[in-house]
């Protein structure tokens, strides 16, 4: 092996592991906050070409890889594909708040949020434009689901399929204030 050959082995070798070795910034929870937009290395994707993962093997995949390009948001890059997104929440010194997600784009065809049960189980939430209105947990026009949070970290993936370009515009928000903010929407629309 030539030397230049050598050296660009082990440059790509090198890139490989900093691209895996990346983790996703994990956002804490307290008292004091009342919404949290989740962009940049808060978010990992994983984009499922084939469509066909489960949660148990995402759930165990390193091949998540921070959101860190000049976009604000991810977003459904190739309609054909499913894309997987995680996030990590911790609350600081068990706050008293109930938190929730919410997905602000109401035009994705189907979104299904997994988080683990205290039995160490997954449990999923659907929601998405081809599903029914009444399965929602809340009748808004937006994605919303109640989230378990702990003193310890938390990893929660969402998994989503669309025939449209759409952007993962995901938020934390304290029930209190969504409830504020949903009702001052609503007015002013």
């Amino acid at each position: 092996m030539s030397r230049k050959a050598f050296y660009i082995t082990l440059y790509f070798c090198f890139l490989a592991f900093a691209v895996h070795s990346q983790k996703t910034t994990t956002v804490l929870l307290n008292n004091s906050q009342r919404e949290i937009l989740l962009v940049g290395s808060q978010l990992g994707i994983l984009t499922d070409t084939s469509g066909n993962l489960s949660i148990n093997e995402v759930s165990k995949s390193i091949n998540f890889i921070p959101h860190t390009t000049k976009k604000k948001f991810a977003s459904v890059e190739n309609t054909s594909y499913v894309y997987w997104v995680c996030f990590s929440l911790k609350e600081i010194d068990n706050c008293d708040k109930r938190w929730i997600f919410e997905n602000s784009d109401p035009h994705i065809d189907q979104l299904e949020f997994y988080y683990k049960s205290r039995k160490g189980d997954y449990k999923v939430l659907k929601a998405g434009y081809a599903h029914p209105f009444d399965i929602r947990p809340y009748a808004h026009k937006n994605f919303i689901f109640d989230i378990p949070t702990d003193t310890t970290v938390q990893t929660y993936f969402v998994r989503i399929s669309s025939h449209n370009h759409n952007p993962f515009i995901f938020k934390i928000q304290s029930a209190n204030y969504f409830t504020y903010y949903s009702l001052n929407e609503y007015y002013m629309l």
